[in-house]
């Protein structure tokens, strides 16, 4: 993919998926892009491009879970699970005491691990939870 194709791809990303790209990335775009164009069939990323400009929706969606980094586990960053079980748990509790009521959204966490986590964590930190309603939401761009 050349200079001018990435540029035309990262604003597509930008537009439809708030995404920045910068060209330390560009490795990493052009192998997920490249293995897209693969599997349909296009002759090359300016095929792709020209058909992403159009605006086709479904392909832009196509494209954005094809880039996504599909990255999951339970506890997948075991530091910052540590952080919000020792600073934010408590403060959600002490903050929401009156109403016993936490409502948390997690975004990007693929297919629920990460909002099982937090899940976990709530659990193993509140006392009296049952008193408790508690919100877990959890969110990704990717429909599968």
């Amino acid at each position: 993919m050349n200079k001018s194709d990435f540029e035309a791809l990262i604003s597509i990303l930008k537009r439809n998926a708030g995404w920045n790209f910068n060209e330390e990335q560009y490795f990493i775009l052009d192998r997920k892009i490249s293995n897209f164009i693969r599997e349909k069939g296009y002759s090359n990323v300016e095929e792709l491009i020209a058909e992403l400009k159009i605006g086709n929706k479904s392909l832009v969606s196509q494209v954005v879970e094809s880039i996504a980094f599909l990255n999951t586990s339970f506890y997948r960053n075991f530091g910052v699970f540590t952080k919000f079980e020792n600073l934010v748990i408590p403060n959600l509790q002490n903050n929401n005491r009156a109403s016993k009521k936490i409502r948390i959204w997690s975004l990007g966490c693929s297919t629920g691990q990460e909002a099982y986590s937090i899940a976990f964590s709530i659990k193993k930190k509140i006392l009296g939870l049952s008193e408790w309603k508690v919100d877990i939401i959890g969110n990704d761009l990717s429909s599968a």
